[in-house]
């Protein structure tokens, strides 16, 4: 079993090399940070502007 997984940036398509120790990266091609989400065998990757925009609602609904 190999120390890492080959995935592709879903940005910009730009190969990545994911070890087992990463949770969040900048892309080397575009710059795009994301978040590494490994669940019942299977990893995915999660843009990080995604997770900051659900904070931005949150926060706007605490502010109302």
């Amino acid at each position: 079993m190999a120390d890492y997984i080959t995935l592709s940036c879903p940005s910009c398509g730009h190969k990545l090399q994911i070890t087992n120790d990463i949770d969040r990266f900048a892309c080397a091609a575009c710059g795009n940070e994301h978040i590494v989400n490994r669940s019942g065998g299977i990893i995915t990757l999660k843009p990080v502007i995604d997770s900051i925009k659900s904070v931005q609602v949150g926060v706007d609904k605490t502010a109302s």
